[in-house]
């Protein structure tokens, strides 16, 4: 379960140490143990993907992968 500071932790490891440039990370819901993180194009998703999948942190191996998410605007 992610608490607070351990969510401060993580988004310094993707910004900071990773360099992954994410631009929202964010927790679904109290208690749950995966977050949302968007970046601004592909490519930096991608490569996100590549670095997270495997990499150890805090004793606990990460896994990432692709949600889409479809917006409709009405006309």
């Amino acid at each position: 379960m992610l608490n607070f500071i351990m969510f401060q932790e993580l988004k310094k490891l993707l910004n900071d140490k990773l360099k992954l440039g994410s631009n929202k990370v964010k927790p679904p819901a109290r208690g749950s143990y995966w977050v949302y993180v968007c970046f601004r194009s592909e490519e930096e998703r991608q490569n996100a993907l590549v670095a997270l999948n495997g990499y150890v942190w805090k004793n606990k191996t990460l896994t990432a992968e692709v949600k889409y998410c479809f917006v409709i605007f009405p006309d």
